[in-house]
């Protein structure tokens, strides 16, 4: 503790002492690597040296001379707790009438001043011998920590973060027969990478600002061509600028609902997978905007807390500028929404557990209708066994079932569910988990709940599900999960890709018939080994299998990826990723064709550069 205590004053020293004297140490040579700090202590006074003119630099600091140090220190802190003088103020735009920059810190933080005054406790005795009046310095350094805590408060009313990527993405097909990747974008039917690649660039800039107290606003714009790129569809790689939040949020009384917290604009908003989450459309580059699950809406929400239970009301339009950013229901060739209103409620439960309860009315941008999505979530610890689970309910209204209305497809049914439960446990470097899914035929809230290969939000299945982790080494680590479905009813499955709300299995596209599917099988593995705290490998494995039933003799089709990748962490702030792909897909024996494209192969490789300050 004292020698981190003497490292942090001797910090302070350097930043606020005046300079007094300078002078030379014939103890310590000028090609010493300490020679400069040296000569810094020297000139600020800090430290005289020894009578006879040496520095001492392998002796041991006494408690005496510790606080002869710290005592020169005093008036200087003095000195800055009675001016209000601090470090100077960047300056002001130029012009005849510029206005001034704002005011600088007062040169010292306040983890210094409480060091100081740790110190200051530490040496009480020694300073009090030298006649320094300890009451009076803490007075001063009481003065001095409110002016810091005000220019602090000054200085964070606005904080703008930003994130740049700088990314390439260039792939490939074999034998002139056009491939896809994991997201359904349509590969180079060149089988040189060269002749297909895209450059991107991107950077998003969140802005933050403090009105007061209570209320901010917060605006996130951006400007490039990978976000086009990413919702806009295969081939968007235009350059754009983009307002995508902005919105205010403040504490407000809420009269009998009491404190509670309004938010208001293009807000960042999701609910639960099976309820409301954006699909990410890029499965190869990461970018936090895409890649989190929030829609962007136009709209309002206030959050409260009412008994035990932190509740959410909202309501919002969609944002219209993207099919990927607007919420669709996924039914036909999708329908957008336009509008949505409702409620969520978290309740702690025993066991470290929380309850969610979720209800939200959705209006189709066709007008015909009204659908309601409600239902619940439930998360608890049992004897080290975690228990996950989720049901949800879609009811249309009748105008809804009715076919057609306004070019609206119809829905058959007038309550659809879909549920899953999960049960997971960890012992030392091992871990398992298991669980089962159910998604009717007909359930279709803009959610994110699935996902095998380039299929999407599978719907119309049930079945058990598995994964494991072990941690093979402290560098080693191995990961697993298998998918295990079936139809529910007349052999057939509706999904989705990354990038299109539309189904890309069924009875709408593809070849497969549609009594065919019989079942389906899922498989993940891969594995990461950390080369060192900086750099990590990855090998990864995804197969999927589309099995047709043994009445219609079209065997089984075949998706795989084989994947490897490199990262390397530069620092906290900056990070390069590097992917290489193989995609491989078979048709069965017999015909079957999930997606209608024939077999292809093709190959995807990425670089990401990513820099957060």
């Amino acid at each position: 503790m004292k020698k981190a205590a003497i490292f942090v004053i001797s910090a302070v020293l350097f930043a606020v002492c005046l300079p007094v004297f300078a002078a030379q140490f014939p103890d310590v040579p000028t090609d010493h690597w300490a020679y400069a700090a040296c000569q810094d202590l020297a000139d600020k006074g800090v430290i005289v040296g020894y009578p006879d003119g040496t520095f001492g630099g392998k002796r041991a600091l006494t408690r005496y001379e510790f606080a002869q140090a710290l005592s020169r220190v005093i008036p200087v802190i003095a000195k800055l707790a009675s001016t209000g003088t601090g470090a100077a103020g960047e300056v002001g735009p130029a012009g005849p009438a510029g206005p001034a920059g704002p005011a600088g810190p007062p040169g010292i933080s306040p983890e210094e001043l409480a060091n100081i005054r740790r110190l200051l406790d530490e040496f009480k005795d020694e300073l009090a011998a030298q006649g320094t009046d300890i009451q009076a310095i803490k007075a001063d350094l009481d003065k001095l920590d409110k002016r810091v805590a005000a220019v602090e408060r000054e200085q964070q009313r606005v904080v703008i973060t930003a994130n740049a990527l700088f990314a390439v993405n260039a792939n490939y097909s074999v034998n002139g027969v056009r491939a896809f990747d994991m997201d359904s974008r349509a590969l180079g039917l060149s089988s040189n990478p060269l002749q297909n690649n895209v450059v991107f660039d991107d950077i998003d800039l969140q802005i933050k600002g403090r009105v007061n107290d209570t209320t901010s606003v917060t605006a996130l714009i951006g400007a490039g061509n990978y976000l086009p790129y990413a919702v806009g569809g295969a081939t968007g790689h235009a350059d754009s600028a983009y307002l995508y939040y902005l919105y205010g949020s403040s504490a407000v009384n809420a009269g009998p609902l009491g404190a509670a917290q309004v938010t208001v604009g293009r807000m960042p908003f999701q609910l639960t997978p099976l309820t409301l989450q954006m699909v990410a459309p890029d499965s190869y580059i990461y970018d936090p905007i895409v890649q989190n699950g929030d829609f962007p809406l136009n709209g309002g929400s206030l959050a409260f807390k009412a008994w035990k239970a932190n509740v959410t009301v909202f309501a919002a339009d969609s944002i219209t500028t993207s099919a990927l950013l607007t919420p669709t229901l996924e039914f036909g060739s999708g329908i957008p929404i336009s509008q949505l209103a409702g409620a969520r409620a978290v309740i702690g439960t025993p066991l470290a557990g929380n309850l969610g309860l979720t209800y939200y009315e959705v209006g189709p941008s066709s007008g015909a209708g009204l659908l309601q999505v409600y239902g619940g979530d439930f998360k608890a610890t049992v004897a080290g066994i975690g228990i996950a689970a989720e049901m949800d309910v879609n009811t249309p209204s009748n105008l809804m079932q009715v076919t057609p209305v306004a070019g609206f497809p119809g829905i058959p049914n007038s309550r659809t569910d879909a549920w899953n439960a999960n049960l997971s446990y960890k012992l030392g470097n091992f871990g398992l988990g298991a669980g089962y899914m159910n998604v009717g035929e007909n359930y279709i809230a803009p959610g994110d709940w699935d996902r095998l290969g380039r299929a999407i939000d599978l719907q119309n299945v049930h079945g058990e599900v598995a994964n494991l982790s072990y941690k093979i080494t402290s560098s080693l680590k191995l990961e697993a999960d298998g998918q295990f479905l079936q139809p529910n009813a007349d052999n057939t499955v509706f999904a989705r890709s990354s990038i299109d709300p539309s189904e890309v299995i069924g009875t709408t596209l593809g070849t497969i018939d549609a009594t065919a599917i019989g079942a389906i099988t899922g498989y993940r593995a891969g594995f990461k080994y950390d080369l060192t705290s900086r750099n990590s490998v990855d090998l990864g494995w995804e197969q999927v299998q589309w099995a047709a039933t043994n009445a219609s003799g079209l065997g089984t089709a075949r998706e795989n990826y084989y994947t490897v990748g490199f990262g390397h962490t530069f620092n906290a702030n900056s990070r390069l990723k590097v992917l290489y792909q193989i995609v491989d897909y078979t048709t069965g024996g017999g015909g079957m064709d999930i997606y209608g494209d024939g077999n292809y192969r093709g190959g995807i490789t990425t670089a990401e550069f990513q820099l957060k300050y």
